[in-house]
């Protein structure tokens, strides 16, 4: 294996300079009179020639800028088509075609403890079976740095529309700090939902996400279109975009998002999202706003992720106002040989009404996962535990434990 990932390396070594510096030779050219062993014994009474002025060195060429493989660096987003430090795929004149495919399946067994006016209240509910959690396909298609094209298909959500379809865009770049995207994508906002399921160290990104980002609809993927770049000097990544709202319902959804490199370890992203929708035909428009604040913190084989969100919930005519904070942190523990040990642990708080005494809940996943060849292939043997804070006869929260094992793959 170490021999097969040589060439790899390579590559990515060279590529900041787009060409490496040829090595100096060993044995001058024998046609050079300054080192020669065969001169002309007869030129050595000859004068000698004027001395050359001394070359100048040219400048050296600042690394060229490395291509994203997606809207948003660090996002990794879920397609699953070859990031930019593999092979480039199939070339076909100057375009390059690459493709890939992901599966996440697994077993859990789960146990539930319903409680106030939920349904079974005092009940112990157990469930159990295999489950798939992912199954996707994509292509990403590039013509030199100019044009890509990324299409993904969930066959797992082959119900959802569009037809499951995940990704579906065409993004042209202009420079690197403005490109325009069209066509279904990720909206930016949140930092936990942009980093790709193929990247989290766990099974799905926790109860806030899944009621702010998905339920309220402020981020998750719909079509439309986006503005962004990178402004290289002041180490800042720009996102401005406008698209549909998730769902049948109608009206428009603008987002705007900034990550700056504060350091080589630490980035700090700020994001914001207006929605004006209506919920049927007779019902008036709505508007509703959110704000997150997130920070990623990576050195060495420490990975640290946390993602703030503050969001007014149009849905009901008391506009309640939620909130969610979460974390995750996993460390790699090399093994050799391509595998690692990747202990990880995952914690949240939400609270869907904060004016509300019975609607907090805290979610809490502990695992320790095996991985080959970083991300390709993973045991992901985990346990997950949500507690509502203040059960009552109104809680909106089911207490449970889950126990799973859950295997990806990714080519």
């Amino acid at each position: 294996m170490a021999a097969m990932m040589l060439p790899r390396l390579a590559l990515a070594q060279d590529a900041p300079g787009e060409a490496s510096a040829e090595p100096a030779s060993e044995s001058a050219e024998p046609s050079d009179p300054a080192v020669s062993d065969s001169a002309d014994p007869a030129s050595a009474d000859a004068t000698p020639p004027a001395p050359e002025p001394p070359q100048t060195a040219p400048p050296p060429q600042p690394p060229a800028e490395p291509e994203q493989n997606s809207a948003l660096p660090d996002q990794a987003d879920e397609s699953t088509a070859v990031e930019d430090d593999q092979p480039e795929g199939l070339a076909i004149g100057q375009a390059r075609l690459m493709f890939g495919a992901r599966l996440m399946t697994g077993f859990k067994y789960e146990v539930e403890h319903p409680s106030g006016n939920q349904p079974r209240a005092g009940e112990t509910i157990d469930d159990y079976g295999f489950f798939v959690q992912q199954a996707r396909v994509g292509l990403d298609a590039k013509w030199k740095k100019r044009l890509r094209l990324q299409l993904d298909v969930e066959f797992e959500r082959v119900d959802d529309p569009p037809a499951g379809i995940r990704d579906a865009w065409l993004n042209y770049r202009v420079d690197r700090a403005f490109q325009v995207k069209v066509g279904r994508f990720k909206r930016p906002f949140s930092r936990l939902e942009l980093r790709g399921s193929g990247k989290l160290p766990m099974r799905g990104r926790g109860e806030g996400n899944g009621l702010i980002v998905e339920a309220m609809g402020f981020g998750d993927r719909s079509q439309g279109l986006e503005l962004w770049g990178r402004l290289k000097g002041l180490d800042l990544d720009w996102y401005l975009s406008a698209s549909d709202p998730p769902a049948a319902n109608r009206g428009v959804d603008l987002h705007g998002r900034l990550e700056w490199d504060a350091t080589d370890a630490l980035e700090i992203g700020l994001g914001a999202a207006h929605k004006v929708f209506r919920l049927g035909e007779a019902d008036p428009n709505r508007a509703s706003n959110a704000l997150g604040v997130d920070a990623r913190f990576q050195l060495g084989e420490l990975y640290v992720l946390v993602d703030g969100m503050f969001a007014q919930d149009a849905r009901f005519n008391n506009r309640p106002n939620a909130g969610s904070v979460a974390a995750f942190a996993s460390y790699d523990v090399s093994l050799g040989k391509g595998f690692a040990l990747q202990p990880v642990v995952f914690g949240e708080w939400t609270d869907s009404n904060l004016e509300f005494s019975e609607s907090e809940v805290t979610r809490i996943v502990a695992g320790l996962n095996l991985l080959w060849r970083e991300q390709t292939f993973r045991i992901m043997p985990q346990v997950e535990i949500v507690r509502p804070l203040t059960p009552g006869d109104d809680t909106v929260w089911t207490e449970k434990e889950s126990y799973y094992v859950m295997f990806s793959g990714e080519l």
